[in-house]
């Protein structure tokens, strides 16, 4: 329980933070951050970084490139065929 509140706030507070600087997040290290929480066995990381994702992307085509060209929107369809009552 303790980790799913430490995971709930940091996402909280990096979910607002998305908000004010989407243009930072094209940073190579960043990037693979996030993908490194695709590969995740941990469901609520899967979840929480698709949301992150949406945001970056939202009415952001240059974002939705540069996201692309790091395979992460191939990872987010690969999420796609996962079943959440099964372990990952």
């Amino acid at each position: 329980p303790n980790n799913q509140v430490k995971t709930k706030s940091t996402f909280d507070l990096f979910f607002f933070l998305l908000i004010e600087i989407k243009e930072r997040f094209l940073h190579p290290d960043i990037i693979q951050g996030l993908s490194n929480m695709l590969n995740s066995s941990i469901e609520d990381v899967l979840v929480n970084t698709c949301n992150a994702v949406d945001l970056l992307c939202r009415r952001n085509s240059h974002m939705q490139n540069e996201l692309a060209k790091y395979r992460i929107i191939e990872q987010l369809t690969e999420l796609l065929v996962l079943d959440s009552s099964n372990s990952i």
